[in-house]
């Protein structure tokens, strides 16, 4: 979870990001830390490598329960990546984001 955290060398995170989804990983340990996690470029890494997997990956229940966090996450939230990913992660499940 460290490597998602933003640092001076995003080497690490970046590659995470880009690839968790296509290298099989499974979307709900990500989808469940994002509930739990304090550092907001961490929770940034997260939306961003879950936009990353296919509509598949996700059971209905759990895709419906990471969309809604996402849109809390935008309502709520005054950080403005976290905003950004959040948003950019509801337009890649072409969720309806009302503004």
């Amino acid at each position: 979870w460290n490597q998602l955290q933003w640092s001076a060398d995003p080497r690490v995170r970046s590659y995470l990001i880009a690839r968790l989804g296509k290298l099989g990983a499974h979307p709900k340990p990500l989808a469940e830390r994002f509930a739990v996690e304090p550092d907001a470029g961490a929770r940034r890494a997260l939306l961003l490598a879950l936009g990353g997997f296919p509509d598949a990956a996700f059971a209905p229940a759990d895709r419906a329960a990471l969309l809604a966090a996402a849109r809390r996450t935008f309502d709520e939230t005054p950080d403005p990546g976290l905003r950004a990913a959040a948003e950019w992660l509801l337009g890649t499940f072409d969720a309806t984001l009302t503004v």
